[in-house]
């Protein structure tokens, strides 16, 4: 508006000339200028000040209640998260934080924070993953997650309520001042209206569990944004799946990319599909077919056509096109996806949020051992009656197919990177890398492994490749046009982060005046 204003003033200035002076600007013009209007406003770019970079790990996974069951509104840490990290030239200094609503920790483990002395993008890509597999009663699979920067906005795509099923919101505050938190959700039938959700504390250096139960119960189809002032927030979600007396999987998912009108997810990996396919026709078992959740933030309703492309000529893919309704999650079947690694694309008329569940089903560990007596063989199922509404909104009973052992994994939306990154690979099962360039001409990255050894990766326009790597770190060069990802995929494990943008909150800003 300053700008407006001292135009405004300019012309009405310029226009107030005495008649008497007229014949001075006109003999004038041919020696000297004659005033122009400018409104072209002049960029001047700024570094942020080096404060140093800070990554949260969310810590150990959290149950709702013991593992006998009881205290089922407490929450307590089980198991232990394996964290790597890495932080360039600068010096790296791992706390615990302190977990506020965590009643006990079988480990003794907390969520850390990651921090280092400076904030040079050249010099110092600080990154770190957590990876943790369970094999609890209520809780089976693998969960990785990056360590994330805290942020004023952030939107998860993930979770759900309905039956079985147990979604935790995590809250981390790495800042040194308190946090004031507003949690809009969002589910099957639009914006959830529920008290506690606004003017949140949290306190510096904390973490804070909500288990969305409370908030948006018997609900199938969640998303969220989470939007704080003061302290910046790392928000993670925590989503478990029992069916009957069944772990069916456990993942940890971050934020997705923001409200755009294309979002893209590399390195999606569909493995065991035929027992996926088989599983899903099973009572209770609806979700473990991979699918993409869509939630449309804006007042109009969205027109969204989805693309599914394989990384490789075996991997077929799949093009759909559905209308998603305006404040509301939908959920998108992805049929036909046999084994391999896909990008998802998702493009609207209007911005949305996105991700990607996915299952593995895997045979029980002595899959090889068939009784031939038809008493064992019958006891090999057992049907266990669930109240309450499954995924496809139906009644019916959950059946436990004995041994099975199921995993699922969100896979979420990748932002474009902009500058050289670094990442770190979790310890998880047969780790892969997703490239993804969106960009109009053909493009060669550079990854640079922790001890120095680079490959090129000649990534094609609008296409993908994906790569196998190491538990270590990594830097990423050249990465125009670019989104990535690393996953996990193994016997009964299923797991993904995106690959995100190193200390985004020290590059450059242009502000105008």
């Amino acid at each position: 508006m300053a700008n407006r204003a001292l135009v405004i003033t300019g012309r009405v200035t310029s226009g107030v000339v005495a008649l008497g002076a007229a014949f001075v600007l006109i003999a004038g013009a041919s020696v000297l200028p004659l005033p122009t209007l400018d409104t072209s406003a002049e960029g001047v770019e700024i570094t942020p000040v080096s404060v140093g970079q800070e990554r949260v790990c969310p810590g150990p996974l959290l149950r709702l209640g013991d593992a006998n069951g009881q205290g089922a509104t407490t929450v307590n840490a089980f198991g232990a998260a394996n964290m790597v990290s890495s932080s360039g030239a600068a010096t790296l200094t791992p706390s615990p934080l302190q977990d506020v609503d965590v009643v006990s920790s079988q480990s003794g483990q907390t969520s850390a924070l990651l921090s280092s002395t400076t904030a040079t993008v050249a010099s110092d890509l600080l990154s770190g993953a957590q990876a943790q597999t369970a094999f609890e009663s209520d809780a089976f699979g693998l969960a990785a997650i990056s360590c994330n920067e805290g942020g004023a906005t952030s939107w998860i795509v993930a979770g759900a309520t309905d039956t079985g099923r147990t979604s935790l919101l995590l809250l981390a505050n790495p800042s040194p001042v308190p946090a004031t938190v507003d949690i809009y959700l969002y589910g099957v039938e639009g914006p959830v209206e529920a008290g506690g959700l606004s003017q949140l504390i949290i306190a510096p250096h904390t973490q804070r569990v909500l288990p969305l139960s409370g908030y948006a119960p018997g609900d199938a189809q969640l998303a969220m944004r989470i939007d704080s002032t003061g302290g910046l927030i790392s928000a993670t979600l925590e989503q478990s799946i029992v069916r009957g007396l069944e772990p069916g999987g456990v993942d940890l998912v971050g934020p997705s990319a923001t409200p755009s009108r294309t979002q893209i997810i590399p390195g999606v990996r569909v493995a065991t599909s035929a027992a996926r396919d088989q599983r899903a026709q099973v009572g209770g078992s609806q979700d473990v077919e991979t699918t993409l959740r869509v939630m449309v933030p804006g007042a109009d309703n969205a027109t969204v056509t989805v693309g599914v492309t394989g990384d490789t000529a075996d991997a077929l893919g799949t093009s759909l096109e559905v209308t998603a309704r305006s404040g509301t999650v939908t959920d998108i079947l992805l049929p036909g996806l046999t084994d391999g690694t896909y990008t998802v694309t998702a493009k609207s008329n209007v911005p949305i949020v996105t991700a990607v569940r996915a299952s593995v089903v895997s045979p029980p560990d002595d899959s090889s051992s068939e009784s031939d007596d038809e008493e064992e063989e019958d006891e090999e199922e057992t049907t266990v009656s669930q109240g309450g509404e499954l995924v496809s909104g139906s009644g019916a009973d959950v059946t436990i197919v004995d041994g099975e052992r199921i995993d699922l994994a969100w896979f979420a939306s990748a932002s474009e990177l902009e500058e050289d990154t670094t990442f770190a690979v979790a310890g998880g099962p047969a780790p892969r890398l997703s490239l993804v360039n969106s960009g109009d001409a053909d493009t060669s990255v550079t990854l640079t492994a922790a001890d120095g050894t680079a490959q090129e990766i000649a990534v094609p326009a609008g296409g993908a490749v994906s790569v196998d790597v190491g538990v270590t770190f990594y830097t990423l060069s050249n990465v125009a046009s670019v989104r990535g990802a690393v996953s996990f995929q193994g016997d009964g494990a299923l797991a993904s982060y995106p690959v995100r943008q190193a200390n985004p909150l020290a590059t450059p800003l242009t502000v105008y005046h």
